[in-house]
């Protein structure tokens, strides 16, 4: 399947989970810290580059490869 990003035809390799850690706060009464985890879209451009994007930011698809 193709997608689009950024006007840009691109290929889909999966949808994973980026995770990362939030530190205690240092202030009485503040955050505990903890953990945060968010969803990412791993792409291949044509020219064979891959990055990471925001699921959200990918338009359309089509199966033509």
């Amino acid at each position: 399947m193709t997608y689009r990003y950024k006007d840009q035809k691109v290929k889909l390799h999966g949808i994973f989970q980026r995770s990362y850690i939030i530190e205690p706060s240092l202030l009485v009464g503040g955050h505990g810290g903890g953990q945060m985890a968010t969803p990412i879209a791993v792409i291949e451009y044509e020219n064979g580059d891959i990055t990471n994007v925001q699921p959200h930011e990918l338009k359309g698809w089509s199966d033509e490869e």
